[in-house]
């Protein structure tokens, strides 16, 4: 293959870059932007796994008390009709729901807003000229090695997320010991029920953005 160098204005040669490391930095750029993207949200699950810990239980127990105290809350003022629009209020309150699901859907979704438009600028490109082929094809290498390594990185980030929601599941950690506390095992098996709905969830995001890399990452395979 051969390698095109750009020289910036000046011809200075210490200035002179090889295509290779452009589209070298070009995926680095594209990998970090992915990660500061989606920072905020692993950060916030990072933080509530930090609170877990210094108190001792798993991120599931944190999220079930909010949702019991939020749904009391809820049921105070319903109670009472003149305050419909604080009812509405109190359901968007401070309960986290899901904040796994949250954080793969948001690392999954940043992911795919950047490969889109490289995917389809890769597939897009056509030379006017012979003279045209081969920075075509320098572009066409940028767009693929970016869309990969941003494939690569969301992958990695989500897997992450994945092997911390199995470790932050008190109802599924308990699960595997054996107990004759039968109120402990109702409150287990309502934490289960919990951790299915955003594990299901979770899935279908995963199975809807294996859809999508499937078009934006052809296989070089047979």
């Amino acid at each position: 293959q051969t390698e095109m160098t750009i020289v910036a204005p000046g011809n200075c040669s210490s200035e002179e870059i090889s295509s290779s490391s452009l589209i070298e930095a070009y995926a680095d750029y594209q990998r970090r932007c992915v990660r500061t993207r989606s920072k905020p949200s692993i950060t916030s699950l990072a933080e509530l796994r930090r609170i877990a810990a210094s108190q001792g239980c798993y991120v599931s127990d944190i999220l079930d008390e909010e949702r019991r105290r939020q749904q009391f809350d809820t049921g105070i003022h319903l109670g009472d009709d003149d305050n419909g629009e604080d009812s509405e209020s109190c359901e968007g309150g401070t309960a986290r729901g899901q904040p796994h699901a949250q954080a793969m859907t948001v690392i999954l979704g940043e992911a795919s807003s950047l490969m889109q438009p490289l995917a389809a600028w890769r597939d897009a490109l056509a030379p006017t000229s012979e003279g045209d082929n081969e920075l075509c094809l320098q572009i066409q290498r940028l767009c693929q090695e970016s869309v990969e390594t941003l494939d690569n990185e969301a992958q990695t980030l989500a897997t992450t997320v994945g092997s911390w929601f199995v470790a932050d599941q008190s109802g599924l950690a308990n699960l595997e010991q054996s107990t004759e506390d039968d109120t402990h095992t109702r409150s287990d098996l309502l934490s289960i029920e919990s951790s299915l709905e955003e594990m299901a969830f979770m899935c279908q995001v995963v199975a809807r953005y294996c859809e999508f890399s499937k078009q934006m990452v052809p296989s070089n395979g047979p």
